[in-house]
Parts: structure tokens; C-alpha cells; sequence
């Protein structure tokens, strides 16, 4: 008997009646099939050098002067899919219109055998290229310009790089500044400010020294070699107020630690992060974050701002200066338009109260839930309070009006009495 019946077919794992479809499995079996693209990633950062005009393959740079097919194997060279799976095609995908940014999207499949069958799966890879100058190109800065220092500074978020206070001061020291999106590079007559650029970026954020060499110049000098400091450092792109979701490994290695945490703060050894949910904070060392890196899923720019509706204590944790509480808030933005609230979990519970403005984050509206739905976190909630707004409520002027008539009265009702005492001295005076 034929199993297709029309357009319809029975399911090879359950047998249903479904519509025809390639893979012969009904909706709910193709679910079930695991995914095995899920550990390759699905961005990644190119850097090139315009310099040299080479690419950057750990640990050496490559000549850009390649044929299309030789592209494409140095593209996906390091790709790893999960054990038993491997790479059995990949091609360019050329868009018709093409971005801002220099990307190239690859697509690649991957075929695994196991004992339910063989499966393939594909899935699209965007390569996004940016400028980075290579070593060898950092070190001939040196020589053509006859400078000391030269430290180049990289991130994966541009807006980190912005508001850096060191990288702020080191405008004022060095010789000349070269930024472009997401790095800089700060060339010093002196070497020792090159140097201290360097201390104080470890210092006070979460950046690592790639790579730094004392460098001794061909340049003749009399006397004395030219003796330059050359550093490349990278910076992580979380901020204090970030929104971040930890890494299973990271949060086991936190206590089970979020997965949904709040950057409390950067530092050099450390970074701290604070669980909204139950308000504990969990500190990850700056070696273990680098061994493990990840970026923040929602920065400050996208904080929402909500207004309190209602308060409720759940628990207070002593040895902490904040405890959690239960409070109902809803968006300014659609208030009286759409009656929207949410009764949202938050470490501010001490310092809300009703009718109060509170920043955080909308996971419900940004589709953060549905990206990080493997989690399997209970009563995560839509919403993430950060901290309490600065809004300042503007009065109305006639409220500020009879405030000032109240103040006039009440100056004139203090004054009375010692009017009337005064003329009551005066009247005894005359009889007497």
C-alpha cells in the first residue's frame, strides 16, 4: 500500500497523516530531530588588514590574493560542528543588496550518521570583515613616525571604546589618535605613557594585553638604539548596567548564578554580576572570562522606563543593603494608551515605592526569550529592573502658587502675637 495518499503522507517516525512535505516527518518528529549546526557560530568577526591587505587567521595574517574557491576553504577551515558530524558542502550566498558593513554570508552542511539515520543540516554563517592592522604593520608605524609608544585598542562593541575614561585622558598624551569603528590606536613620543595606558586599562576594565613587545628600531641613532613599546589589548564589550546571559559553564561555575544577570561592576581582576531574580551577586575572575568570552545582550541604550504601580516585600537578606520585592510596573511610553502592566521580581525592593520611575529592560519585546529558550530556567521574567530612574516630576505652576500663599500666611499668622503682646505693654503703660 502506497503511503502517500493526494498531498498527504504517513509520518516515517509516527505515522500520521500530514502534507507532503522533503523530509517525510510530521512537524512535531522534525522538532524532536536535535540540532547539529546549534555549536557552530553563526557570526563571526573578520579582521583585515588594509595595510598589508591580508586576513587575520590565528595566529598568523593571510594574504587576501585568493581565488574564489580558496576563499571559501579559509573561511570555513576552523569550523566544528558537534562530534561525528562533518562538513560536506558550503557556498557563497551573494545578496543582491548589499549592507553597510562588509559581510560575506557562507552557507554550509553538515551530515552526521547515528543510529536513527543520517542527518543533514545547513545553516548561513555571516562573516562581517573590519579593519585591524596587523603586527608587523603596528611595528613599521614606529619606524616611519619615530614614535616611542603605540598601544592599539580593540572591541567588539564600538560604543565601549567611547565612553573608556582612560582612553579619554590618553587623547590629551598622545602624539596622534587613529579611530575607527570598534578600535584606536594611540601613538606617544613617550614610551612609558604607552605603558601606563596599558596598567590602567587592566585596571579599570575587563581588557586583556594580546600581545605587547619592546621593540628596538633599525632607525640609527646616535649613540642609543630607539627602544619603542608596541601593545595590542582587547576590551570586552560589557559595561556596568548590562544585561547579560551567562554561559551554562559560567553560571554553573557561579552557584547557578541567572541565567539572566545584571553587570554590577568591572574592575580589573574581576568582574561582578547581580542576579535580579534572588539579588546574589557572583564574581567571575578576569582570566576565567577570557578563557570563555561572551558579549552582553542588551546594553544601555536600550533601557525602557516604567512607572511603579505597586510594591510588595517578598524577603529581606540581612547581609545585603538590598532585598527583593515583588513590584507591578508598567511602560511610560504606552501608559494610558494600552493597559499593559507586569508583576516583575526585582533586587530594588528596598527602594521602589508607588508612583516611582524604574529603568530595566524589555526581554519580551526585544525577543530575547524566544533566542535563549534552550534555558531551562523557571519563571524567567519579561521584564528586568536595573535602577531607579532620575526623573524628576515637574510641578504645576498654579500648585506652586498656592504653596506660596500658604507660606505667606502662615509667615503672617507667626507674626500676630507679637504684635498684640507689644500693644497690650503699651496700653498698661498709659494707665499707669
Amino acid at each position: 500500500m502506497d503511503q502517500t495518499l493526494g498531498s498527504s503522507f504517513l509520518c516515517g517516525q509516527c505515522g500520521t497523516h500530514n502534507r507532503l512535505n522533503s523530509s517525510n516527518l510530521c512537524l512535531r518528529c522534525r522538532r524532536l530531530i536535535p540540532d547539529i549546526t546549534a555549536p557552530v557560530p553563526k557570526h563571526v568577526d573578520l579582521a583585515y588588514c588594509h595595510l598589508c591587505d591580508s586576513y587575520k587567521h590565528p595566529p598568523s595574517w593571510t594574504p587576501t590574493k585568493l581565488q574564489p574557491n580558496e576563499l571559501l576553504s579559509f573561511l570555513v577551515k576552523n569550523l566544528r560542528g558537534p562530534a561525528g558530524a562533518r562538513l560536506v558542502h558550503s557556498e557563497f550566498i551573494w545578496a543582491d543588496d548589499p549592507p553597510r558593513r562588509i559581510s560575506v554570508r557562507v552557507r554550509v552542511t553538515f551530515r552526521m550518521e547515528g543510529l536513527d539515520g543520517v542527518t543533514v543540516q545547513a545553516c548561513t554563517i555571516v562573516y562581517e570583515v573590519h579593519e585591524e592592522p596587523c603586527w608587523t604593520c603596528l611595528l613599521a608605524r614606529l619606524d616611519q613616525n619615530g614614535l616611542s609608544g603605540l598601544v592599539h585598542v580593540t572591541s567588539q562593541s564600538p560604543k565601549t571604546l567611547l565612553s573608556l575614561e582612560p582612553l579619554l585622558d590618553a587623547e590629551r598624551l598622545a602624539a596622534s589618535v587613529e579611530r575607527l569603528e570598534g578600535r584606536a590606536t594611540f601613538s606617544f613620543e613617550k614610551r612609558a605613557d604607552a605603558q601606563d595606558l596599558v596598567a590602567h586599562l587592566q585596571r579599570s576594565a575587563l581588557a586583556r594585553v594580546v600581545r605587547d613587545e619592546l621593540y628596538v628600531s633599525p632607525v640609527e641613532i646616535p649613540k642609543t638604539p630607539l627602544q619603542a613599546y608596541a601593545a595590542s589589548v582587547e576590551v570586552s564589550p560589557i559595561r556596568v548596567g548590562d544585561l547579560v546571559c551567562l554561559p551554562t559553564r559560567t553560571s554553573a561555575h557561579l552557584g547557578n548564578l541567572g541565567p539572566f544577570v545584571i553587570c554590577d561592576d568591572v574592575g580589573g581582576d574581576s568582574v561582578a554580576f547581580l542576579d535580579p531574580l534572588d539579588s546574589r551577586r557572583g564574581f567571575l575572575d578576569t582570566d576565567k572570562y577570557w578563557r570563555f568570552p561572551f558579549r552582553a545582550v542588551m546594553s544601555r541604550e536600550d533601557l525602557v522606563e516604567y512607572v511603579v504601580l505597586d510594591v510588595e516585600d517578598v524577603f529581606i537578606d540581612y547581609g545585603s543593603k538590598k532585598y527583593v520585592g515583588e513590584v507591578r510596573v508598567a511602560p511610560v511610553s504606552g501608559w494610558g494608551e494600552i493597559e499593559m502592566s507586569f508583576d516583575v521580581k526585582t533586587h530594588l525592593g528596598n527602594d521602589l515605592e508607588e508612583g516611582d520611575y524604574v529603568l530595566g529592560y524589555d526581554l519580551l519585546e526585544a525577543g530575547i526569550l524566544d533566542r535563549y529558550r534552550g534555558f531551562d530556567v523557571p519563571n524567567v521574567p519579561n521584564v528586568v529592573l536595573v535602577k531607579k530612574s532620575d526623573r524628576v516630576e515637574e510641578n504645576n505652576p498654579e500648585e506652586e502658587e498656592e504653596e506660596e500663599d500658604e507660606d505667606k500666611i502662615d509667615l503672617v499668622e507667626e507674626n500676630k502675637p507679637e504684635e498684640e503682646d507689644e500693644g497690650e505693654g503699651e496700653g498698661e503703660g498709659k494707665d499707669l
